[in-house]
């Protein structure tokens, strides 16, 4: 039996040329090499705005029983977060840093950790990586993260001075780079960015 020619060569040998040109175009892409997350104001979920939080009940580093409406009066960042957890760790100089520049009359940056024992925990986290803008806050029972219904750690939730929510965001973020200085500046009125120069 003849063998039987392709009659369509040139064409069949572009479709292959285009293929191996997008799999490679693939495999270098930011995404296969590991991106980096998107622009803050992409991952900012507003859906919960204006809204009030529920109220949660959490102790400070004496140990005390505290209410989030007790700081109420300026704008809040309030970060969930462990000690175990891996992206947290990364993001906590940058949330004290934060703090250090805003100064906590202005912006609260509410760093409330999920680990049980926190009270002893935290505190060793913070001399261990330095941490020294952040007050310690602690939900041993790991409460809040119901009330809120988020899905994980870190999370941060902006709130406003009468404790309304502006918006929340998941995973890690820089709190000090330029760039969410200026989305933080944008959203609270406060003036981050230039207070860094």
């Amino acid at each position: 039996m003849p063998h039987e020619q392709d009659p369509f060569p040139v064409q069949r040998m572009m479709l292959y040329r285009l293929s191996a040109i997008l799999l490679v175009m693939l495999l270098v892409s930011p995404c296969a090499a590991g991106a980096t997350a998107p622009d803050l104001a992409d991952k900012f979920r507003t859906e919960q705005a204006g809204q009030p939080l529920p109220a949660i009940i959490f102790k400070d580093g004496s140990g005390r029983e505290q209410r989030l409406a007790n700081y109420a009066g300026r704008p809040i960042l309030l970060n969930l977060w462990a000690t175990w957890c891996v992206p947290c760790v990364k993001e906590m100089p940058s949330l004290d840093a934060l703090q250090q520049l805003a100064g906590p009359e202005n912006l609260l940056v509410l760093a409330l950790a999920q680990d049980r024992q926190g009270d002893s925990k935290v505190p060793a986290f913070y001399q261990r990586y330095g941490i020294k803008n952040l007050g310690v806050y602690v939900d041993p029972t790991g409460q809040t993260m119901f009330t809120l219904k988020l899905r994980g750690l870190p999370t941060s939730i902006l709130l406003d001075h009468q404790g309304q929510e502006i918006g929340r965001i998941e995973g890690e973020v820089d709190w000090s780079s330029p760039t969410t200085l200026a989305f933080l500046e944008r959203l609270t009125g406060l003036k981050l960015a230039s207070a860094n120069h």
